[in-house]
């Protein structure tokens, strides 16, 4: 684990996305970030070159599942 935890863990399976599932990922943070999603964005195209990145999908489980 890295980082500091701030709330208690909960159960949740994650998945890679594919080429469009990313793409819609990248669409949401430049709505939801604005200019700074963009420039992120452009930025990593930029330096890591084109289709570099990958989507991951969080979706919480109940325990027991």
């Amino acid at each position: 684990m890295r980082g500091n935890h701030r709330g208690p863990e909960i159960a949740a399976t994650a998945q890679l996305l594919d080429i469009d599932g990313t793409n819609r990922v990248r669409h949401l943070i430049a709505e939801k970030y604005g200019l700074r999603g963009h420039f992120a964005l452009h930025v990593n195209r930029i330096l890591r070159g084109k289709n570099t990145s990958v989507g991951i999908a969080i979706r919480r489980t109940r325990l027991g599942d």
